[in-house]
């Protein structure tokens, strides 16, 4: 095969190739112009979703064709100053620069396609024109030391009559040679390791340089990869953070129910799909959820939060409604979606818009999808029956692994205290102090005392609950058995706190006196679809 050397005719134009790069490279700094214009008046009016198609017309396929060939004729330059022993540095820097352009430019218009469909996070936006910033400072740099090659400006380093004459045309650039198909493999070998001693000497020599563009070109890769795949259409599952442009969040647990915290129907006999999730707000400009974001796929089917279900679901946690969200701390809260009956049993879907990107001229969604298991608070479970002095453990159930101990109960009128008054540090008087039923009411009371502990579960945001006495109030029914009937308390317990002798572990509860001849005593703990039956005598 017979060929022709191509060194003669670059050398011969290589003033007209750096002209035309160089004016390549201002078109380039005019577009990157006007995308910065574009960010300083987003600020200066006050941040707003934009006009439509002002990404195309910003950032057009031209672009991405100038960055190109730009990167192409570069190249090109590269390999005949490297082959004809002439320094390279301004070259690997040029390519680096427009290989970073395209990487910001990339990311800066799906940034732009976002903003033309819904308000982008400040700290988002910022970032994209401080990058942009960056991007037209470097482009300023490789087009000045292109235009001073491009006019023979002669400077020290720079002196394009100079380079001419160093490029030294010779006779054996522009002759025609012959290549030889055949593979000699030894001879491979020899060049192949020859030419990685001589890398190893040029990376020696330019450790510095070769350093920086290698961690300009990391940090460019990773940001790419952050935006393009780290926050859109990416799957989680349950327990897992995920980041959006506005929040960082996950999907603690899931649950289907129909009931209230009561065990009664939901009206209407609705059925719930209820999310709990811990959010934390990443950026300023939005401080609450946006409800129609959080969208629930259900088959073909898509559901969207209701707040009408706060008070029926206050024993699973506490239902959104328009509460900011805090950039410091964490907080929990419900989501509830309204899911017919026949689609209970198909998979769901969380499913978080975050921002909108361009596909086939065409604007679509990104989403953050979160696979979801709910737990059916439908099915009833056979009653656990605990005996006193034994623990209680919900594991399984909507208090997650919380753990309750009775040691002891007891029925009076009155409870005597004793304990010991102190005037000062080093003095103090035995003192007692008499705990009784409310007498002001119509029907008569007397005192259960229950000595214990209770140990809520950390992962389970449920408030309110933290005492035994809350647990029961919230979950429970005290229950007696009189001449073989079993009653309940007839009217609603309530809570005798000790002014003085307090105690942690017990607790006084107003009860019915009848309970005293009770020949049996129960507490009833109904967890939606688990009972549990703590048998106090």
């Amino acid at each position: 095969m017979i060929l022709r050397k191509p060194y003669a005719i670059l050398i011969k134009n290589f003033k007209l190739i750096h002209v035309i790069l160089t004016g390549l490279m201002a078109y380039l700094l005019y577009k990157t112009w006007n995308i910065m214009q574009f960010f300083s008046d987003y600020f200066s009016q006050g941040e707003s979703i934009v006009g439509q198609d002002i990404a195309s017309s910003l950032i057009s396929f031209r672009v991405y064709l100038v960055i190109g060939i730009i990167i192409a004729g570069l190249i090109t330059v590269l390999v005949l100053m490297y082959l004809k022993k002439k320094p390279i540095t301004y070259y690997i820097y040029s390519i680096i620069t427009f290989i970073f352009v395209t990487v910001i430019f990339v990311l800066t218009k799906n940034t732009i396609v976002t903003m033309e469909g819904q308000l982008v996070s400040a700290r988002i936006a910022r970032a994209m024109s401080d990058f942009v910033n960056i991007a037209f400072i470097a482009q300023i740099i490789a087009s000045l030391m292109t235009f001073v090659r491009a006019t023979g400006f002669d400077i020290k380093k720079f002196n394009f009559v100079k380079d001419l004459q160093e490029l030294d045309i010779a006779v054996e650039d522009n002759e025609e040679f012959e290549v030889d198909v055949e593979v000699d493999t030894d001879r491979f070998k020899r060049d192949l390791k020859r030419r990685w001693r001589h890398m190893k000497y040029v990376y020696v020599e330019n450790k510095l340089l070769i350093n920086i563009i290698a961690a300009v070109a990391v940090v460019g890769l990773g940001v790419f990869i952050f935006f393009k795949s780290g926050m859109a259409d990416k799957k989680y599952k349950e327990g897992q953070y995920f980041y959006t442009y506005d929040f960082m969040m996950k999907v603690n647990r899931s649950y289907i129910t129909n009931t209230d915290y009561k065990m009664d129907a939901l009206d209407n006999y609705k059925n719930l799909v209820v999310l709990e999730i811990t959010t934390r707000k990443l950026s300023e400009p939005t401080d609450h959820l946006e409800l129609a974001k959080l969208e629930l796929n259900v088959g073909d089917k898509h559901y969207y939060p209701t707040k009408a279900y706060k008070n029926q679901l206050k024993d699973l946690g506490s239902l959104y409604q328009d509460e900011k969200i805090p950039t410091q701390s964490e907080v929990t809260y419900l989501l509830a979606y309204e899911v017919p009956t026949n689609y209970l049993n198909k998979s769901m879907m969380l499913r978080y818009i975050n921002g909108l990107k361009s596909k086939d001229n065409k604007i679509q969604a990104m989403y953050v999808n979160v696979k979801l298991n709910p737990k059916n608070l439908m099915t009833d479970l056979k009653p656990e029956t605990v005996q006193l002095g034994s623990e209680m453990n919900t594991k399984g159930t909507i208090l997650g692994e919380s753990k309750l101990k009775i040691n002891s109960y007891e029925i009076n009128d009155q409870f005597k205290l004793d304990y010991n008054f102190c005037v000062a540090q080093n003095e103090c008087v035995p003192s007692t102090e008499y705990v009784k039923p409310d007498i002001l009411s119509n029907y008569d009371k007397t005192l259960l005392k229950l000595t214990g502990s209770l140990k809520m579960d950390d992962t389970i945001q449920l408030r309110g609950v933290s005492t035994i006495f809350q647990l029961i109030q919230m979950f429970g029914t005290i229950e007696y058995e009189i001449d073989g009937k079993m009653k309940e308390q007839p009217f609603q317990i309530k809570e005798v706190k000790p002014t003085s002798a307090t105690n942690e572990s017990i607790t006084y509860i107003e009860v019915t006196p009848e309970m005293k001849n009770a020949t049996k005593i129960r507490i009833h703990f109904r967890l939606r679809n688990q009972e549990f039956i703590y048998q106090l005598k």
